[in-house]
């Protein structure tokens, strides 16, 4: 099982993404429903990371049932061969757009 995406925020992020957003989330080892100590997961992310909602991070594995199809921030593609994330990422935002073909 890899993970391919995360569920914070009411949607879908790729890893890439969801590491940027890291940055500005706060680690909550006291949260009920978190692991309760310091660790990582394949990406370098927290696993008690809370998002703005104080929700934990929940990751998305390769063969996990999801209706979504697109990451919420860079529009790239999310599927279990995209499971290490994609060179090409820049923000949809920015006016740049996803290079077809190279994910």
């Amino acid at each position: 099982m890899k993970i391919i995406a995360y569920t914070y925020e009411s949607d879908m992020h790729c890893p890439a993404c969801t590491r940027k957003a890291t940055r500005n989330m706060r680690v909550d080892h006291d949260h009920p429903h978190g692991v309760g100590f310091s660790a990582l997961d394949s990406f370098g992310i927290e696993y008690d990371t809370i998002d703005r909602e104080g929700n934990l991070l929940h990751p998305v594995f390769d063969t996990d049932e999801h209706g979504f199809t697109h990451c919420g921030d860079c529009h790239s593609e999310i599927s279990g061969r995209q499971a290490e994330t994609s060179a090409y990422q820049v923000y949809w935002r920015s006016g740049w757009k996803r290079r077809e073909g190279i994910c």
